[in-house]
């Protein structure tokens, strides 16, 4: 069974503030889709591609108190464009699950299950100066399960001073977690490695990344370096985390301060 329903109307709509609802409990949550028209250039309007992040900044979704997802609403676009979704004006998904994946049960394991959970909370702050006219919150969902598996987008600051190859060795390695994706949000990458316990999982160039992504479906994002361990649409190919060395080597062709995001499935 599947259901799409609205959920209670967040508060705090205006300027600067923080807008926030409870997604109702109950049923399992596998897409969230924001709804908002605001005034852009002092007329009403359903928000385009490029005016979410006119509007909105960060977006958050919290569990018993313990974000799962923080991503700016640029972020949030280009990750939706990156998966294939064309935009409709007025909304912005946020999908929990993979609906690409092939595999029987694949497709729902990262689904926001709320069977033992008491608080779920989606945050969305509005920029200063901007008026928005209405917002609602709306669930794709599917029966009943319980809180296990679930999808968690991360984003670590990275301040690059220099141009050349930079080593990042800080990622999260734990057990219960494996990564999925991951996106710089600057195109100023030419190689990239990635190393698990000093063995290459990744050594790519501009050019074969983006073959890479087109193969798999893909649809690379002008003003990102993206890579998607699931090119081949199976989470068996997921990283496990749990290991004592995990380092991405990307080499930078400018200096400046990024941001890399993560995407990967949690079981705690």
């Amino acid at each position: 069974m599947q259901i799409y329903t609205k959920m209670p109307t967040p508060g705090s709509i205006g300027a600067g503030q923080t807008a926030s609802t409870k997604l109702i409990l109950g049923y399992t949550h596998n897409r969230i889709d924001i709804r908002c028209n605001a005034q852009i250039a002092a007329a009403p309007k359903d928000l385009a591609a490029a005016d979410w992040t006119t509007v909105f900044g960060d977006i958050r979704i919290i569990v018993n108190g313990q974000t799962k997802i923080e991503i700016a609403a640029k972020d949030a676009v280009a990750r939706a464009q990156f998966f294939g979704y064309v935009l409709q004006n007025g909304t912005l998904p946020i999908d929990l699950t993979m609906p690409f994946l092939k595999l029987p049960g694949d497709a729902q394991v990262s689904g926001y299950g709320t069977t033992g959970v008491a608080t779920m909370i989606i945050e969305m702050d509005i920029n200063a100066g901007q008026t928005v006219n209405s917002l609602e919150v709306y669930s794709l969902q599917t029966g009943p399960s319980n809180w296990g598996h679930h999808l968690e987008i991360q984003r670590f600051s990275q301040n690059i001073g220099v141009v050349g190859k930079v080593e990042i060795a800080d990622l999260p390695k734990t057990a219960g977690l494996v990564m999925t994706a991951f996106h710089f949000t600057t195109a100023n990458i030419s190689a990239m490695d990635v190393l698990s316990n000093q063995l290459p999982l990744l050594q790519t160039d501009a050019s074969t990344r983006a073959n890479a992504l087109m193969c798999a479906g893909r649809i690379a994002q002008a003003g990102y370096t993206s890579w998607d361990f699931l090119d081949r649409n199976m989470v068996a190919d997921s990283v496990a985390m749990q290991v004592q060395d995990f380092r991405v080597r990307p080499t930078f062709t400018a200096a400046g301060n990024f941001y890399l995001i993560t995407e990967g499935i949690a079981s705690f």
